[in-house]
């Protein structure tokens, strides 16, 4: 189990493993950026519409509530016209790939 007192994440393949070395952490989000591994999945509904999911590198949950063992590490956001108008976070992969899918699916479009 991580520590709920960390609060930087990097991936080892899809898992989210803590990272408390800022340098180290800072290394990884950069070349994770430029490759692209920080992508869960990208989909454009329409031209003022857009659905993102990343992993963030950073838990963006409350950090030691009951019920929140996991680090939020994972983030989709609905952009219209390039502005955010929706957050939603997830703990794994998984579920940011089947949230971003569902998300896709009810304001109608398709992945």
């Amino acid at each position: 189990m991580i520590p709920a007192t960390t609060l930087s994440y990097i991936l080892d393949g899809p898992v989210p493993v803590a990272e408390p070395d800022p340098d180290a952490w800072r290394a990884w989000m950069r070349a994770a950026q430029l490759d692209g591994r920080r992508i869960v999945a990208k989909t454009q509904i329409n031209p003022r519409l857009e659905v993102s999911t990343v992993f963030t590198g950073m838990d963006r949950g409350p950090a030691a509530s009951p019920g929140f063992e996991r680090p939020i590490v994972f983030e989709s956001a609905t952009f219209e016209d390039g502005e955010v108008v929706d957050t939603r976070g997830y703990t794994s992969w998984e579920d940011a790939q089947a949230g971003h899918a569902a998300l896709v699916a009810t304001l109608g479009g398709s992945v």
